[in-house]
């Protein structure tokens, strides 16, 4: 969900003129996302450890798949979280511009006063800006590597672990530390062939060189194939382990 949020965030920064700003404290608070990546590796083993007998390796994989559509939830809820979490993370970058500091910031958040203002910030997603959208201006071979690499980084630990578990025990753990590899190629081809051009229209709509509705029509788009991904997971997850299995 905080990864469909990070879309957003070049929103927050173009509108508030403070891109930097906006990456800095979306950074702080992707901390929760990335510990909650790390505290999911342990889990996924236990379940993989309590699943290791062939007779089991049926339900192991139903239970995959359920981690992998928890996530296709994840990514419809940040959808529908994004206009709030726009409108929210605009009034935090103006008052961490204001404090100058993350403890000072949050200090300020906690206020009571704060607190009482978030229901007022509440938006529901709306269907009239599909009709803002200009898709012509986004090249579609972004999309569709963002598809395969969210795809890819959705199922990565988990073809792993499943692989640990179909594979003869001399080759479990080979298989199973294959989930850092596998995972480090999605983020390599996502830093190299998605995110650079993402940057380029985000710093273009900031300059007014593009109307800002192009930036919106990016992370429209980048959105929709972040969860066209997280469903393409399921159709990968078995070739997946296969492929890692053949080659541990």
């Amino acid at each position: 969900m905080i990864d469909t949020l990070s879309y957003s965030v070049r929103l927050g920064g173009i509108r508030t003129r403070q891109l930097a700003l906006a990456l800095s404290l979306f950074n702080s608070i992707a901390l929760i996302s990335r510990t909650a990546n790390m505290l999911q590796a342990p889990l996924v083993g236990r379940l993989v450890g309590a699943n290791l007998s062939p007779e089991r390796h049926a339900a192991l994989a139903g239970s995959m798949r359920m981690v992998i559509a928890s996530a296709t939830a994840g990514t419809l809820l940040g959808i529908i979280l994004i206009p709030t979490f726009l409108s929210l993370f605009i009034k935090a970058i103006k008052a961490l511009a204001r404090r100058g500091s993350i403890p000072a910031f949050l200090f300020e958040c906690m206020a009571p006063a704060k607190l009482k203002s978030v229901p007022g910030s509440i938006r529901l997603p709306d269907r009239r800006i599909l009709s803002r959208l200009k898709p012509e201006a986004i090249p579609i071979q972004l999309i569709l590597l963002n598809v395969i690499i969210t795809a890819i980084y959705t199922t990565g630990v988990l073809s792993a672990a499943y692989a640990a578990a179909i594979v003869p025990p001399s080759k479990s753990i080979a298989a199973s530390l294959s989930s850092g590899l596998v995972n480090g190629i999605a983020t390599v081809l996502f830093t190299i062939l998605v995110d650079p051009k993402s940057a380029v229209i985000t710093d273009q709509a900031m300059r007014g060189e593009i109307d800002i509705s192009v930036a919106d029509t990016l992370v429209a788009y980048l959105i929709g194939s972040k969860l066209a991904g997280t469903l393409l997971a399921q159709l990968i997850f078995i070739p997946a382990t296969w492929v890692i299995a053949y080659f541990v």
